[in-house]
């Protein structure tokens, strides 16, 4: 294992889109994630234009990992029970996960970033630092739509709650009549 001297910076993908900055606190509690061995999680949507260099951040939160097992707690066991078999599936079929490739191609199907419209980036952090535990990684959004299919209904109002809170309404439910 990597030591705290060697831990690479988070990389500024990562930063929020809408400060710039790292990330500083929790989404949900307001916890401190900037210390050192406070562990967290940072999910970002990215929808990439095809011929252009331009992207748009869907979403981006920063959970600490306390606030992530209080919501797993949230998800029903039909669930856990599909979504384990789901990653064990991905994790035999799918990309080998090596820090310098994780953020290149999809980790499920292999697709090279490039030729992705709509993807998920997440890592795993420690106070400033990426953990050694597990690189970042990029997900293909048809793979996560994959995974939607196989909630419960429990878990998906969960989830539809958690959007709320965290990012808002779907797009799709937005209008811009006045």
């Amino acid at each position: 294992m990597e030591s705290a001297n060697h831990l690479k910076d988070i990389p500024e993908e990562f930063y929020s889109f809408y400060t710039g900055q790292p990330f500083c606190e929790c989404s949900d509690c307001g916890k401190d994630l900037l210390e050192p061995g406070v562990i967290y999680v940072i999910e970002k949507a990215i929808r990439q234009y095809a011929g252009y260099t331009a992207k748009d951040v869907i979403f981006e939160v920063a959970i600490c990992l306390e606030c992530v097992e209080r919501m797993k707690n949230e998800i029903s066991a039909e669930t856990m029970r599909n979504m384990m078999k789901f990653f064990e599936e991905m994790m035999m079929n799918g990309v080998p996960m090596h820090h310098d490739e994780s953020m290149t191609k999809c980790v499920a199907t292999g697709t090279p970033r490039e030729e992705l419209t709509n993807y998920q980036i997440n890592a795993l952090c420690d106070g400033s630092k990426l953990s050694p535990l597990q690189p970042p990684y990029l997900v293909r959004g048809a793979v996560l739509d994959e995974m939607n299919e196989i909630l419960s209904d429990k878990t998906r109002d969960f989830l539809d709650d958690y959007q709320q809170k965290f990012i808002g309404p779907s797009p799709e439910l937005v209008t811009d009549d006045v």
